[in-house]
Formats: structure tokens, sequence, C-alpha cells
């Protein structure tokens, strides 16, 4: 499909369009609160980042405790405080991953299974089939 209208008086060329049709097209609804959920994405993989530097730096610091003997009874409190506070913001980063890991997902699987039965509407706006 090409334009052919230009104004005469400005000497530009006519602008072409091309369009290429599609056989189809489905429409999904979309609710407030899943539309927020796409917007927002998954913060799942900074869970999952945030919790295996967390537990491998209370692995670091255990093995730490495990292998060398150390003196200063403030050094080894040190250690031993960031091992339990490292593992535990692991554990709880682990956890929360865990359980977001499939939101987005999910919100688009339900979004998808709304059309069980689907109808085919003309360009006229009227229901076919």
């Amino acid at each position: 499909m090409t334009n052919s209208q230009s104004t005469p008086t400005s000497g530009e060329k006519p602008l072409e369009i091309r369009r290429g049709r599609v056989d189809s097209l489905t429409l999904f609804e979309v609710t407030d609160g899943e539309l927020q959920t796409l917007e927002r994405g998954s913060p799942n993989s900074v869970f999952l980042n945030f919790a295996i530097f967390f537990i491998s730096s209370a692995v670091s610091f255990l093995i730490t405790l495990l292998t060398v003997a150390i003196e200063s009874n403030r050094t080894f409190t040190a250690f031993l405080v960031f091992t339990v506070l490292f593992g535990i913001a692991g554990v709880v980063l682990l956890v929360l991953w865990w359980r977001t890991r499939n939101e987005v997902s999910e919100a688009l699987k339900a979004i998808r299974q709304r059309i069980q039965d689907p109808k085919v509407v003309n360009g006229n706006g009227q229901t076919e089939g």
C-alpha cells in the first residue's frame, strides 16, 4: 500500500508505507495486578546472586575457622559471627528465590489459559463460529 498524496508546494516525495498483514490476532485481557507483576519483573535473579555470595562467604569463613588456629578470641568471635550471619542471610535469600522463581511465568501462564475456546471475531466486530 502506497500513500500517493503529497503537497504540491513542498516538493517532497510521497511517503511510502508498507504493511505486512497477519492471518490472525489473539488478544489477551490482563488485570492490573498481573500487569504490575509483569512490569516489576522477577527479583529472583537478584535473590539468587546474593544468596550464592552469602553462602560462599559463609563457607569460606567456616573453612577458615576449621583449618586455621586463631589465637585471638576477638578475631575468632568475628569470624564466627560473620559465618553465622552470612549463612543465615544466604539461606533466607535462597528461600526467597525459591518462592519467587516462577512468579512471572505463572502470571503469563494464567493469562494464556484464559483462552480455552477461542472465538473468532471478524473485522466488523462480529463473532464467528
